[in-house]
């Protein structure tokens, strides 16, 4: 009876001990869990911030717009931040994302611009120089300032007024005289006949 005590006081302090050793193990394995997923979730945004702005370049380089490339350039920054540690949670990233994007649209774009304006395309194919004074109809209001439609070649098409002061209306005749990119520029029939009796005077 005297040997059992002893025995189970040995006995409960190598149950503690081993409890003990498993609570750190425990400790230790939820730790390095932790640090696995965090390093993860790390490398997942790290990548898809790199990924959406690289996609949003290539996007800007198919489809110019001159915005896409500054949205996509702030997303290349904000994984750059997440490589090197600077940002640690989705929510820092989204908002640094967007005040990244709006800083260098209204900054950088600006200065673009103005070393690199934007011209406008005036064509002169031989198929505008065919339609140089054709005669079309008028299918909705035009003005020097309010684009209306016409029909030309059995299509209808977006039309300015050449002139300020001269304005069409549905089912008026008039001629083409100039195309801007898509639009074409109309004036009165008898703006040809008037510029050579002009001339000739």
């Amino acid at each position: 009876m005297q040997d059992l005590i002893p025995n189970l006081c040995r006995k409960c302090k190598l149950d503690q001990s081993r409890d003990a050793l498993y609570s750190t193990q425990n400790i230790n394995i939820i730790f390095i869990l932790a640090i696995t997923t965090r390093e993860h979730i790390m490398e997942f945004w790290q990548s898809f911030w790199l990924i959406f702005g690289v996609v949003l370049i290539i996007a800007e380089v198919i489809l110019p717009g001159g915005i896409a490339f500054f949205i996509g350039f702030g997303a290349l920054f904000v994984g750059g931040l997440y490589f090197i540690g600077v940002i640690n949670d989705p929510l820092t990233g989204f908002t640094i994302w967007f005040i990244l994007s709006i800083t260098f649209l209204f900054t950088l774009k600006g200065l673009v611009d103005k070393f690199l304006p934007h011209t406008e395309t005036k064509s002169n194919t031989d198929e505008d120089i065919d339609a140089f004074g054709e005669e079309v109809e008028v299918l909705a209001p035009v003005s020097h300032q309010t684009e209306g439609r016409i029909r030309y070649q059995g299509t209808s098409w977006p039309a300015l007024s050449r002139r300020e002061n001269i304005e069409f209306f549905e089912g008026d005749r008039a001629i083409i005289v100039f195309r801007n990119n898509m639009t074409w520029l109309i004036d009165q029939p008898d703006v040809e006949n008037t510029t050579s009796n002009e001339e000739e005077g």
